[in-house]
């Protein structure tokens, strides 16, 4: 009878055997710290300050009341109207009436300048022939100029009279469209109560506080980019054409007003958009991801990849200088130069002297800049 093996002999030589077979082909691979690297090049650095502002128009005017008297209508909400027309009425009836009676009173002052002009005119041939005294004449003269007085009054009351009839009628002061109304038809208003609300967006601008500190820096002539939430991805350009030489007292900022177009009416007064104002350019300079850049005891730091193309690339820790950042860029000016392979992610997991895996090798900045979970793919060894 055959002698049995002991099962874990039995074992052995399985686990042996299987170490055998074709899976001793495949060893150990030292694939370094995985990395994705950007190669550094000159370029030009526009710093500019991200800041908030809210949209207001230049046409915005609460319509007000110039006349006493109970309000007829008004144009509904939405309604849109050219400059110079009616949007509200105030009953006309009284103020017709003063217009009336002061036309009256013009007649009545003419019937007796006309009156009084035709006495001087019989009186002053009399006088000139000694048949009437000067005191008498004089009295003649004075009558025609009280006369004359009285109808420069009554033509001033009718024109005063006509205003407070044409003060009955609310028009737009510009084109636009009646937005709110203050005031509801039947009630009784006097002059200066707010009635309704008009305003046009086709010129819009921004609103924007800006620190003190940059009150010498800002360039009243160069391009604004301007986003807004409710546009999605859209980058409008707006044009500077104000900026303040006054700081507020309580904010430390001095305001700035950019200009946008609003030809397809998508921009609303209040809205909030993301304003980036150009502050200063920097030409020829090394611009890196700012999360490339990390901070410790000793200042920044940037890890290069050195030696990549050889059979023992390394990391390297450098210690630089950094200058402006803007929008997750920042300009390095000392401690590292063009052409070098910068860690941009995976610098968190490295230290000087590692061996690193390049996972992704970015062509620019602008690659780099991207989220670095939707573009890493390693790439050849560049050993």
């Amino acid at each position: 009878m055959p002698r049995r093996l002991p099962f874990f002999a039995l074992l052995a030589a399985l686990v042996l055997w299987t170490g055998c077979t074709g899976d001793d082909l495949i060893e150990p691979e030292d694939q370094g710290v995985p990395v994705d690297v950007l190669e550094t090049e000159l370029q030009t650095f526009r710093d500019r300050l991200d800041l908030t502002g809210a949209l207001d128009t230049d046409d915005d005017a609460t319509l007000s009341a110039q006349a006493a008297g109970t309000l007829q209508s008004r144009e509904a909400l939405g309604t849109t109207v050219g400059a110079g027309a009616v949007v509200a009425r105030i009953d006309p009836a009284q103020a017709r009436a003063a217009v009336r009676q002061a036309e009256a009173q013009l007649r009545t002052a003419r019937s007796a300048y006309e009156l009084a002009q035709d006495n001087f005119e019989r009186q002053e041939p009399l006088y000139r022939d000694s048949v009437i005294s000067a005191i008498e004449f004089e009295n003649v003269r004075s009558q025609l100029d009280q006369a004359e007085a009285q109808v420069d009054q009554a033509e001033a009351a009718v024109e005063q009279a006509q205003d407070q009839l044409d003060n009955t009628t609310v028009r737009a002061p510009f084109a636009g469209t009646v937005e709110q109304h203050f005031a509801k038809t039947g009630e009784q208003l006097s002059p200066g109560m707010p009635v309704l609300r008009m305003v046009s967006t086709e010129r819009m601008h921004l609103q924007v506080g800006v620190p003190e500190r940059y009150i010498n820096d800002i360039d009243p002539d160069a391009p604004v980019d301007v986003r807004f939430r409710a546009l999605g991805d859209a980058v409008l350009q707006g044009s500077i054409r104000f900026v303040g030489r006054t700081v507020d007292a309580r904010s430390r900022t001095f305001n700035v007003e950019v200009e946008l177009e609003n030809g397809d009416q998508q921009l609303h007064p209040d809205m909030v958009g993301r304003v980036l104002m150009p502050r200063q350019q920097l030409d020829d300079v090394v611009v890196v991801p700012r999360r490339a850049v990390e901070r410790d005891e000793d200042g920044h730091r940037m890890y290069v990849v050195v030696d990549a193309d050889s059979d023992a690339p390394r990391i390297e820790s450098r210690l630089i200088r950094m200058g402006p950042t803007s929008q997750g860029r920042t300009v390095v000016l000392d401690g590292l130069s063009a052409g070098e392979l910068v860690v941009v992610t995976g610098q968190s997991n490295v230290a000087d002297g590692d061996r690193p895996r390049i996972m992704q090798r970015h062509a620019s900045l602008d690659d780099a800049m991207l989220d670095p979970a939707s573009t890493r793919r390693p790439v050849a060894d560049t050993r």
